[in-house]
């Protein structure tokens, strides 16, 4: 059964070692995967926070192109609802209220500016490009030290109640003090959900990036993903295809070891060796 993966490396890829067959049916078959309250706020999130950065949009418009993000994602069709967003009139609530602690967090016109983003030039860079095995991952923002233009902040926006690791933002202060020639001076995730920052620790070194793309890698190249049971498996968007999932779904896929697989290249793979 020949099938063809995008050959993108993301943070959520990292999903890749808590159930294979999660990532690997998401990726293989997006067509037949349920669509997530939280993917849809997250976008919505996520695009308002970008133009009012890039484009200098005030915080009504940027309420506004919020909401218009989540209300037509929420038209098209919503399979998974969630703790947090049970229904649309909280998600709707729950998108303003991001949008709005965002800004009284990070942006410079705020009197209510967080302390710790006040030592940071102003705008941030967005949705910044690194690469990593031949594929590609993005920061959600990038801020330079006052006064010292080659030492970096790097930040991950979180949108919802998810459990925050740090070695995504090791992977990313690996990667663009590489690739930018630039030096971390400190990453954090901002649940701006929650209004809440959490920096990361120290980078540890090498080891744990090692063994966590290895680990990633060796699956990938493996050619087989096992569907493995867990507490996320409620929150699944590939769960009507999963072969251990309870029912009789038309969408049921046996296989989990396709004949051929094609990757979807979209950088140079030569970046491999570099982790070896």
């Amino acid at each position: 059964m020949p099938v063809t993966l995008p050959k993108e490396w993301r943070s959520s890829d990292r999903q890749l070692l808590t159930c294979p067959a999660r990532w690997y049916l998401a990726n293989a078959y997006p067509y037949n995967t349920l669509t997530p309250i939280w993917f849809i706020r997250g976008n919505a999130i996520h695009a308002a926070i970008e133009s009012i950065i890039a484009e200098g949009l005030t915080l009504d418009e940027g309420l506004e192109l919020g909401a218009t993000i989540l209300t037509d994602g929420i038209g098209e069709g919503v399979d998974l609802w969630s703790k947090t967003d049970p229904d649309p009139e909280t998600a709707i609530y729950n998108t303003a209220t991001c949008i709005r602690t965002w800004w009284q967090q990070v942006h410079p016109v705020s009197e209510e500016r967080a302390d710790i983003y006040k030592t940071l030039d102003w705008p941030p860079r967005v949705e910044v490009k690194l690469t990593a095995f031949g594929a590609m991952t993005r920061i959600d923002a990038v801020f330079r030290l006052t006064g010292e233009p080659r030492t970096v902040v790097l930040v991950d926006w979180k949108t919802g109640a998810s459990k925050s690791d740090d070695t995504q933002l090791w992977i990313y202060q690996r990667l663009i003090e590489e690739q930018h020639q630039v030096k971390v001076h400190a990453a954090w995730f901002h649940n701006i959900l929650q209004g809440k920052i959490q920096q990361a620790n120290p980078y540890p070194g090498d080891d744990i990036i090692h063994s966590t793309l290895g680990a990633m890698l060796a699956l990938r190249g493996a050619g087989h993903y096992p569907p493995l049971h867990g507490w996320y498996c409620q929150y699944c968007e590939a769960q009507d295809m999963c072969p251990i999932q309870p029912g009789d779904s038309d969408l049921r896929v046996d296989t989990l070891s396709p004949t051929e697989v094609r990757w979807v290249s979209v950088t140079s793979p030569e970046g491999m060796s570099r982790w070896r």
